[in-house]
């Protein structure tokens, strides 16, 4: 295989404008922004968050969800699945949240072999502080640049996509 100094013009191999013309594509284009979105947002989340409760988006998330499961407890596949995570991560995220206080494992009310986690009354009161912070970010960063409208049609949106892909 030569250098690409070396490599004839007419290598039929070499790429040509018509294969980059689908990359112009209404439908990649919204993909692109959908990445570029959603990723600047959650960097831009993240910061704002490790600088001013030295939490993670990921540890904020499992307390939410679990704020928002009945009895405020959760399986970890369950956990696992909601936010997008391996097996192997969300033990690692629920061994550190464990370790700070605000999430205990129990074991299962009807499964034996299995447990729950469950949100403690310091991670509620943990989740409670970090709130008020992350909705002004939230506020600035992400609501503010959208309509009710706007935002509705987004979760709607989300929503289909996410159910789509379980």
């Amino acid at each position: 295989m030569g250098s690409l100094a070396t490599m004839d013009d007419e290598d039929e191999s070499a790429p040509t404008a018509e294969t980059f013309e689908g990359l112009r594509s209404p439908r990649l284009v919204a993909f692109g922004h959908l990445l570029e979105g959603s990723q600047r947002l959650l960097a831009l989340l993240e910061a704002d968050l490790k600088a001013s409760t030295a939490m993670s988006t990921s540890e904020l998330e499992v307390l939410l969800r679990l704020a928002n499961s009945p009895h405020h407890r959760a399986r970890p596949s369950e956990l696992a699945d909601q936010c997008v995570m391996t097996s192997g991560g969300t033990t690692r995220l629920l061994d550190r949240l464990e370790s700070q206080g605000v999430i205990q494992r129990e074991p299962h009310p009807t499964d034996r072999r299995g447990f729950v986690v469950r949100l403690t009354d310091d991670g509620a009161e943990r989740l409670a502080s970090v709130l008020p912070g992350h909705f002004d970010s939230l506020e600035r960063l992400f609501w503010s640049v959208l309509s009710d409208e706007e935002l509705q049609s987004l979760s709607d949106i989300m929503r289909k996509v996410r159910d789509a892909n379980r």
